[in-house]
């Protein structure tokens, strides 16, 4: 939650910088050249809206729109009405937007269509090269800087759901220990206590220490029950225990929000480890490469099989490509007779699992 409440700070305190710059151009402007025509200002004061909108709007679609929309205004305002160089100052902050909406690939691109912006207006005139040329370096700082903060989002972003999922297999194997541990040794040093209490209720019939004997095995029987229900307890991964592991693994992941929808279940325990397993790879493999803001969790009883439904909002995959994660989610659905399935079409990526309730 803290890295969560960090990373918004930084998203303001970014998207502050980006409105301050591009606002400091309009200054400039009225300025320098007070009589810039009314096309010029019509396209500014929507490049300021889309960066405004673009700082409030969490929705990976409509922030990818709004980008464009920014990116193509910024490419328009010095052809609308050149004002020096101060016209393609916005391609700096445009070029850092597009690399953190989309990809430091596309800012490439983006710079790329910036040179050719600006070689159509700077023509024989010296100092407008040199102008654009500063322009340009700038966007390409911009856009390796962007490149450099979104891998590390997406590091911390993995980092995370790694800790979690590692944390959550600890602590399903304590669970399995502990509970191993009570019924080897203390179960059956109660249940051969039991035993010899009852022996000696036998040999102890109609002699004064008879009722205090029949107490003793009466409580030994009652301790060695209450220690078979701790050990079911620990054991067992019933819909509560699974749907709680699988509730903690979500509320700890930062971002993107995900949600759970459950309905009644029943979830034998011998499917419950590797059902769990296999939806935190799915959830994480959305964390990693959807770039979504809502990852969506069903999980529905139908009859004999458990059907676990992961999908996002993200930007999806022309073409899938199974790593090693989804690979090893995939062998441990099968192991356990099931079935894995991989929706491609956008919006969003979604992977539909099945385990029969019977699997061994």
């Amino acid at each position: 939650m803290q890295e969560e409440a960090s990373e918004k700070r930084s998203g303001r305190l970014l998207s502050g910088v980006a409105i301050g710059a591009y606002g400091l151009v309009g200054f400039g402007a009225i300025v320098l050249a007070p009589t810039t025509s009314i096309l010029f200002w019509v396209c500014y004061l929507l490049g300021f809206a889309s960066l405004v909108l673009l700082g409030l709007i969490s929705t990976p679609r409509l922030e990818q729109f709004t980008a464009a929309f920014f990116a193509a205004v910024c490419l328009l305002l010095p052809l609308v009405d050149p004002v020096g160089g101060l016209s393609t100052v916005p391609f700096v902050i445009a070029a850092a937007t597009v690399a953190l909406v989309f990809s430091q690939r596309v800012g490439l691109i983006y710079v790329g269509m910036q040179i050719l912006v600006g070689m159509v207006l700077s023509g024989p005139d010296t100092s407008s090269v040199v102008n654009i040329l500063l322009i340009t370096l700038l966007s390409l700082f911009a856009v390796f800087v962007s490149g450099i903060a979104m891998r590390e989002a997406e590091a911390r972003h993995q980092l995370a759901a790694a800790q979690e999922k590692l944390a959550e297999t600890t602590r399903a194997t304590e669970r399995l220990r502990i509970s191993r541990d009570l019924h080897d040794r203390v179960g059956h040093q109660l249940s051969a206590l039991a035993l010899n209490l009852e022996a000696a209720s036998h040999l102890s019939g109609g002699t004064p220490a008879h009722d205090i004997v029949e107490q003793s095995r009466l409580l030994a029987k009652q301790a060695l029950t209450e220690i078979r229900g701790v050990v079911t307890q620990l054991r067992d991964d019933a819909p509560d225990t699974f749907l709680a592991r699988l509730r903690t693994f979500a509320d700890r992941i930062p971002s993107p929000e995900v949600r759970i929808d459950a309905g009644a279940l029943s979830v034998p325990e011998q499917v419950t480890g590797d059902l769990v397993l296999a939806t935190q790879e799915a959830i994480t493999n959305a964390v990693r490469h959807a770039n979504a803001s809502h990852i969506i969790v069903r999980i529905r009883d139908v009859g004999d099989v458990i059907s676990v439904r992961v999908s996002d909002d993200g930007v999806g995959v022309c073409q899938l490509a199974v790593g090693n994660g989804l690979r090893g989610m995939v062998e441990r659905i099968s192991a356990r007779s099931g079935t894995v399935h991989f929706d491609t079409k956008p919006p969003g990526f979604t992977v539909n699992l099945t385990v029969p309730k019977g699997a061994s």
